[in-house]
Parts: structure tokens; C-alpha cells; sequence
């Protein structure tokens, strides 16, 4: 893995504030409010210490480095350190990722020639003569020269350029996707969250207000520390709505980022101000919140686990100052639980497994000092399934089988309470769901339909308890899944019209699901499982021209995600989309529609045992593909020799 997204290799006598400015830049552009930059880039007078073997750290800098961005000059062409920067990058990595920056001189690219035009005046090292196979990336900042500012908004789509082809998207996107969050911060921070400024701002006066008037300190420090905290209040308050929309799914990560924003805006202010335990729980909150919409977003596993790593920094920080507070020890475990999932979503299950069994040690004896809060109870139940849920992936079914059926008698417990809540009811239902799962592995499919069964029940029950016009999201999807899985065994069973029957219902909620909140990505993926499993039944019953037009759409789906999503799970199933069309194809004789199919399957790299919890496939898909490519070259000389 790299250091450095970029190295800049510049002049220093002519060049370092150009330098210096467009590293900003880059930094900024695109950045994640929780991370200090959006690009590491390195330059050596910001990330080389002192140092008497000065080229042996430059040296490691360049063999860590993704991108080399050249300011070039001149002055740059003619220093010696320059030139061994470019060389040693030509000598080791692809002249493909050096990008140009024009601060002096004149670069004109010949296609006669297929290179720049040189001179003795040419602003590049020698040693990029000849080495380019087409015009490279470049910009031109000669304008920046002499006067630079990272604010000035030229220079910043000047650098967006160079930022856009390091991150691997179009700069329209990486300059629409900075606006839109400006926008988009400032109109909700008026709308949401004003109050907050207000209350903020009341505190602040109230505060400095008695410093200098004595008289009056305790009236003044009463009313500030009613103003504190209802500002404190407020925050925590917009952070718990948050988190209760996300879980609910009626709102996307890209809605509650900057409401988090703005809350963390606050919250920094108010530390200024009167730093204590209090913000440091409400800052763990904001975290927590974002992680977890980030947990099933392509793309962004590993900012959910840099994000659970930062909970947990702060969750030790808490618990260490006030050891007897079981509030914070309680922020500690949900903390390695995050982590957990967190390294779950990126598929390191042994990682995984270890930060959940340490969660489960540290929440058994939380939850043996009060034996009846059923909140802890259901956080036990949460941790056992996850480790299930891991072990199942590992393809360890036998050890997940004793996980779940432990599971399930300590939540059949926890739903029983009469004071039950509607999260204590669901974990229910998932205890089921895992149970059929495991069951139906196993081909006990009579037993593996009672409890998903038991599952659907489970959650038509909840869906009773929603709030007029105010649907639960996952509730509804928990419902489709459940379909999805009584249709399994149905199909199993070669009941194919109540298989499709379940599975049109299945997709129903999924795509609902899906529409409401397309940066989703597990809702995306259970959209493409339901077009996928609708195949299944159509081609089971002999219509397969229908059934390729599912499949068709499920690849479509499943494409996206890989794209962004390069987890082993994702690639997986876009393989078994073009396993399950090519087998359509065949079953219509649309035999070149189906090499091309098992091709592309074949051309995927793929992890076998990367189950989905939606697709569990015996057959190795490259291997299925093969042994179909065979059969049909096979027929195809047969055909030929009649």
C-alpha cells in the first residue's frame, strides 16, 4: 500500500510557494470533514525531517508515492535533484502517472514526433525525452509564479486537475462534490440547526460577560451554564435524530453529512469555550453516526473503520478518566463492535472476529452488574449474531450453527419481556432468519421454512408499530427479505410459481428500498439479488428468454456496485450474474450471446468463498462457467461434423 498519493518534484529556488499552494489544494479538495486531508502528497520541506542520508528518504518517499507531480521550469530542468526525482520514477514506476505542472518556459507537444518540442531552453529534466507514448496531463501555472494564494478560485481548478486524476474521478465531480457541500452545509445549518449558533452565541456572551462583571458572576454563570447547555442539548439531539433517520433508512448519507457537519462546528466551538467529558461522549456520537452510514456505502469501508478507530481513541480517553462510568464503558464496547463490523464490511473476518469476542468478554460483565436491563441483553444478542454472521462467511458453519441456536434462546428471552422493544423484537426475528439460514445450508428445508416463517411474522408485527406516514425502512426491507428466503426453499422444493410468488414480493420492497436511497449499497445489492432470484424461478420453469432479461438487469446492478465497491462479495456476485445470464443465453441457443457471457465471468477475478448472505451458490462459478464453455464448444463440433 502507498505512503503518498503524490510526490512534487520542484525547484526550490524558484518554485516553493507554488509548490507549497498547490499541495493545500490538493489536500482539501474533496476532503472528508473527519480526516486532516483528502491526498497525502509529499514535499520535502513539509515531510522530511532532518536528515543526513537526505536521497535515501526521498528515495523511499518516490518507491511510496502513487502519483509524481512535476512543477516544471527551467530552473527545474537544470537542478540536479529534479532530475534524479524523475529518473528514479521512470526507472521504477510508469511514466503514465507523472503529471505536469507549467510554472516557467514553454511546453508545446509535436504528434509528428510524438513528444514535446526541446530546446535548450525546455522547461523539462532530459530524461523525459522519448519517454512519453502521448501528450501527458499538464496545467499551466505560470500565471501563479510570482503570486500564489490555495484560495484563489483559478488556482483551485487549476489544481483540481491534478487532484481529479490522482483520486480517479472527473474534475466536474470533484469540484460539484466541494460545492455541493459548501451549499449544502450553509442552507442546513440555517434550517436545522440555527438554534444552535443562537444558543452558542448566548453562552459565549453570558460566559465572558462574567468574567469582567463580578457583581453579577452567579446570575450570569447560571444563565450561561443554562444557555451551555441547551446548546450542548440541542447537538446531541440533531446527532441522535440523525442516527434514528439512518437506522430507519429515510435518509441518505449524503443528507446527513453536513447536518453532522455543522453539529461538529458546534461542538469544536463549545470546546473553545468549556472543554469537558460531556462534548467528548457527543463527539463519539457524531462519529458513531457517520460510521455507521458509511459502513454499506461503496467505496467507503475504510473511512467507516478510520472512523470506528477515532470512537474508540475517544471512548478509552472517556473511560480512563471516569472508570466507574458505565456509560463510557458502554462507548468503549459499541466502539469495538463498529470496529468489528467495520473489518467485516472490508472482509477480514479474523480481524473481525477478534474485536468482536473482545466487545463480547467486556459486555458480558457490563450486562452481569444489572442482569435486568434488556438493552444490554440486546447488545450481547447483537455481538453473538455478528460473530455468527463472520463465522458463517468463513464457511465455519458448524461453529456459526452453535453461535445462532445460543442466539436464539437468549433473544427468544429478551422478546418475551412484556416491556419489550421494537429492537428487542427485531433481534428476534433476525435470530430466525440465521436459524433458516444455517438449517436451509444444511438441507433441512422443512425446519429452515418454520423459521423463516417465524421471521416474517416477527416483523409484520413490528410493522404494526410504525408511526402513521412515518415507515421504517428497514423494517419493510427486513419484510422482503423474508420473502426471499421462503422462496429459497420453495424453489428448493421445485414449488417454482410460489418461489416467483415470494420473489416478486421480495423485489417490491427491495426496490423501494433502493430508490429511496441509491448511494446504498447494501439496498442496491439486495435490488440485483431480487432481479437475480426471479431468473432463477423463471429459468427453473423453462422461460428462459424472460428469465435473461432478469439476469440482464441484476448484472446492471451488480456492475455499479463492483465498480465501486472491489470488496471479494461485490466481484462474486457480478460473476455469477454473467455465470446466470450466459446460461440463459444457452437456453434460448443464443450460443455466442453465452461465450461472451461465461468470458466475462471468466475474465473476473474471484474469491470463491466470498458468500453473500443473499446468494449462497455450492457451484465455483469460474468452474461452472468452464465446464459450460466446454459443453458448448462440444456441441458446436458435433453440429459441425453432421
Amino acid at each position: 500500500m502507498s505512503t503518498y498519493d503524490a510526490f512534487i518534484s520542484y525547484s526550490h529556488a524558484k518554485d516553493k510557494a507554488v509548490a507549497a499552494a498547490l499541495q493545500a489544494v490538493k489536500q482539501k479538495l474533496g476532503k472528508p470533514w473527519y480526516r486532516r486531508r483528502a491526498l497525502r502528497i509529499f514535499r520535502d520541506d513539509t515531510s522530511l525531517a532532518a536528515t543526513p542520508q537526505l536521497w535515501s528518504s526521498i528515495e523511499a518517499a518516490l518507491s511510496q508515492s502513487r502519483y509524481l507531480v512535476l512543477l516544471a521550469s527551467p530552473e527545474a530542468a537544470a537542478s540536479r535533484w529534479v532530475c534524479k526525482e524523475v529518473g528514479y520514477w521512470l526507472e521504477h514506476k510508469s511514466v503514465d502517472t507523472v503529471l505536469v505542472a507549467l510554472t516557467d518556459g514553454v511546453l508545446i507537444w509535436d504528434d509528428a514526433v510524438g513528444d514535446f518540442a526541446w530546446s535548450e531552453h525546455s522547461p523539462l529534466p532530459p530524461v523525459l525525452r522519448r519517454s512519453f507514448s502521448g501528450e501527458p496531463k499538464w496545467v499551466d501555472l505560470r500565471a501563479y509564479r510570482n503570486s500564489v494564494s490555495p484560495r484563489d478560485r483559478k488556482f483551485i481548478e487549476l489544481g483540481a486537475d491534478l487532484a481529479a486524476a490522482i483520486h480517479g474521478v472527473p474534475k466536474e465531480d470533484l469540484l460539484s462534490q466541494e460545492v455541493r457541500q459548501q451549499r449544502r452545509a450553509l442552507t442546513l445549518a440555517w434550517s436545522a440547526v440555527g438554534v444552535l449558533l443562537v444558543l452558542f452565541a448566548a453562552a459565549v456572551w453570558e460566559w465572558k460577560d462574567a468574567l469582567t462583571q463580578r457583581d453579577r458572576a452567579e446570575t450570569a454563570l447560571i444563565q450561561a451554564d443554562r444557555n451551555y447547555s441547551a446548546a450542548t442539548n440541542v447537538s446531541s439531539g440533531v446527532v441522535d435524530i440523525v442516527r434514528d433517520l439512518i437506522s430507519a433508512g429515510t435518509i441518505s448519507t449524503k443528507l446527513a453529512e453536513p447536518l453532522l457537519e455543522v453539529t461538529r462546528k458546534t461542538i469544536l466551538q463549545l470546546e473553545d469555550e468549556k472543554e469537558n467529558d460531556s462534548l467528548r461522549a457527543l463527539e463519539w456520537q457524531l462519529l458513531n453516526t457517520l460510521s455507521l452510514a458509511y459502513i454499506d456505502v461503496p467505496g467507503q469501508a475504510a473511512n467507516a473503520l478510520e472512523l470506528a478507530r477515532k470512537m474508540r481513541d475517544l471512548a478509552e480517553r472517556l473511560a480512563a478518566n471516569r472508570p466507574d462510568n458505565d456509560s463510557y464503558r458502554q462507548l468503549l464496547i459499541n466502539s469495538e463492535i463498529r470496529i468489528g463490523d467495520a473489518l467485516e464490511a472490508r472482509g477480514l473476518f479474523d480481524e473481525a472476529l477478534q474485536s468482536y469476542r473482545t466487545g463480547q468478554v467486556l459486555m458480558a460483565k457490563l450486562a452481569g452488574k444489572d442482569r435486568t436491563n434488556g438493552d444490554r441483553k440486546r447488545m450481547l444478542v447483537y455481538i453473538q449474531q455478528r460473530i455468527g454472521d463472520t463465522l458463517r462467511k468463513k464457511d465455519d458453519r458448524l461453529e456459526a450453527a452453535v453461535e445462532f441456536k445460543a442466539n436464539l434462546v437468549l433473544v427468544e428471552e429478551l422478546a418475551a419481556n412484556p416491556a419489550a422493544k421494537p429492537d428487542w423484537i427485531r433481534a428476534r426475528a433476525l435470530a430466525h432468519q440465521r436459524m433458516g439460514d444455517i438449517l436451509r445450508e444444511g438441507g433441512h428445508l422443512d425446519q429452515a421454512i418454520e423459521h423463516f416463517q417465524a421471521y416474517h411474522d416477527a416483523i409484520a408485527t413490528l410493522i404494526k408499530l410504525e408511526r402513521p406516514n412515518v415507515p421504517n425502512l428497514t423494517w419493510r426491507l427486513d419484510l422482503a427479505i423474508s420473502k426471499q428466503r421462503i422462496g429459497d426453499v420453495l424453489l428448493e422444493l421445485k414449488d417454482y410459481p410460489r418461489a416467483l410468488e415470494e420473489y416478486r414480493e421480495y423485489q417490491k420492497g427491495a426496490s423501494d428500498a433502493a430508490n429511496r436511497d441509491p448511494e446504498q449499497g447494501e439496498w442496491q445489492r439486495f435490488l440485483a439479488n431480487s432481479h437475480l432470484k426471479i431468473g432463477d424461478a423463471l429459468l427453473a420453469q423453462g422461460t428462459a428468454a424472460e428469465a435473461a432479461v432478469e439476469y440482464a438487469t441484476a448484472l446492471q446492478v451488480y456492475a455499479q456496485l463492483a465498480a465501486k465497491d472491489l470488496r471479494p462479495r461485490s466481484q462474486r456476485n457480478l460473476a455469477i450474474a454473467h455465470q446466470r445470464l450466459g446460461t440463459a443465453r444457452l437456453a434460448t441457443s443464443d450460443f455466442a450471446g453465452a461465450v461472451a457471457e461465461f468470458r466475462a465471468c471468466l475474465s473476473l477475478a474471484v474469491d470463491e468463498s466470498a458468500r453473500d448472505a443473499q446468494i449462497i451458490s455450492p457451484v465455483l462459478v469460474h468452474e461452472d462457467c468452464r465446464s459450460q464453455l466446454a459443453q458448448i464448444k462440444d456441441a458446436l463440433m458435433f453440429a459441425g461434423a453432421r
